[in-house]
């Protein structure tokens, strides 16, 4: 199995705010060996024009369900890690977190059970898990698409969604999944622990983008 590679995708429409700047230049400082990319959809939608999904993206209106299809789009494509722009990075990334095929992590085991988050997650090019997230999504009416807001976008191209693949997909063990301190450490809808992940701290101002 090959590792994931050393790429740090982002994604962002309009002017990253001046605290996420912040947090991507931490990303850049601590780890000089990955590749750091912003991404928009404009630029993905140009760069990737061939993709099962590139009309799913370019249908999608809530930067929320953009940003959902857009990092799924781009670790199926040039593999690496994602992380969500309100992520603040506290230290550099070990490799063993490269030694995967894909990975992710809990979105918080004490509140959500077993809900897998896709705000820090990563994949070498052409995953198992990434084809069949793709596959449903697929399923998928692009109208509905169109529609989703960001109370639903979590349902359809979100959390859940990563959420039934994974248990769905358990059993040929195609993603490693985290516990959620090692990303997460606390949650936006309880904060009852607002300490620091292990590799970087969701901050919640933005919630999944």
């Amino acid at each position: 199995m090959s590792n994931i590679s050393k790429i740090i995708h982002q994604y962002w429409d309009g002017e990253l705010p001046d605290q996420y700047k912040i947090f991507s230049n931490s990303f850049i400082s601590l780890n000089p060996d990955f590749e750091y990319i912003l991404w928009n959809k404009d630029r993905v939608l140009a760069e990737i024009p061939d993709h099962p999904l590139r009309s799913y993206l370019s249908a999608s209106i809530h930067p929320v369900v953009s940003s959902d299809i857009a990092r799924i789009i781009l670790l199926d494509v040039y593999g690496g890690l994602y992380f969500d722009s309100d992520m603040r990075p506290e230290k550099n990334i070990p490799n063993s977190l490269l030694d995967h095929e894909t990975f992710a992590c809990y979105e918080n085991e004490y509140s959500f059970g077993q809900t897998i988050a896709n705000g820090a997650i990563g994949s070498v090019p052409n995953s198992i898990f990434i084809k069949k997230l793709i596959d449903s999504l697929l399923l998928v009416d692009i109208e509905k698409i169109q529609k989703l807001d960001h109370d639903k976008c979590w349902l359809i191209t979100g959390p859940r969604l990563w959420t039934k693949i994974f248990f769905d997909s358990i059993v040929d063990q195609s993603i490693f999944i985290y516990p959620s301190w090692y990303f997460i450490p606390y949650h936006y809808a309880t904060k009852e622990d607002e300490s620091k992940g292990y590799i970087t701290t969701h901050i919640w101002q933005n919630n999944y983008k």
